[in-house]
């Protein structure tokens, strides 16, 4: 899933611009080793950044309890992040981000 803001007159624009990194992505296998890394980065800091304010892991805690994943749920997810391969996201990425599956959507003010 991709959501980018923008303003009515620059959405076919911003469509157009993830339709092009897609193809890209798709012609050049996905991710590459400095991206998925970055990205895996990114993503563990936010979480651990998350961590840091009790409420929010409270919070976090109950709802992955109240789901049934359990309120140890963000440390698996951890767990799994780390363990995740490059060859691996990219097979997921192949498999699952095909442009017979694509579908956007824009929600905004209608043009009349």
């Amino acid at each position: 899933t991709f959501y980018a803001g923008t303003s009515p007159k620059h959405a076919q624009k911003v469509l157009e611009l993830i339709g092009n990194e897609l193809a890209k992505m798709r012609s050049n296998g996905a991710l590459s080793e400095d991206e998925f890394e970055s990205s895996r980065r990114k993503t563990l800091h936010d979480i651990a950044r998350a961590e840091l304010d009790p409420h929010e892991r409270l919070f976090e805690a109950c709802l992955e309890e109240f789901y049934g994943t359990g309120y140890d749920a963000l440390e698996k997810k951890i767990k799994i992040y780390n363990s995740l391969t490059l060859k691996e996201v990219n097979r997921i990425f192949e498999k699952y981000i095909s442009s017979e599956t694509e579908i956007s959507i824009i929600a905004g003010p209608s043009q009349s």
